[in-house]
């Protein structure tokens, strides 16, 4: 799944939509595996990570940089959340 949103006005508006939209795509799902990944922003990754253990109590959470292949695509700065429920 590819949440997608428009930029707007203030990172924390933006975040809060990604996190709202995460949160309808997984509800209903259980022992959740999510890694968060980013692209230079180690502090943002680290938020989002305590948010969504706070939010969603995942069995595993892992936070990294993100590869060279995906950091050629995106901008400085990306964040990406991947994983997969059992």
């Amino acid at each position: 799944m590819q949440i997608e949103f428009a930029r707007r006005k203030g990172i924390e508006a933006s975040y809060q939509r990604f996190f709202e939209k995460l949160g309808a795509a997984i509800a209903t799902r259980r022992l959740l595996h999510i890694a968060v990944l980013h692209g230079g922003v180690p502090e943002d990754a680290a938020m989002w990570a305590e948010r969504i253990r706070r939010g969603y109590q995942p069995t595993e959470l892992l936070i990294n940089i993100t590869g060279p292949v995906l950091g050629l695509h995106t901008e400085p700065r990306a964040l990406a959340l991947c994983g997969y429920s059992e």
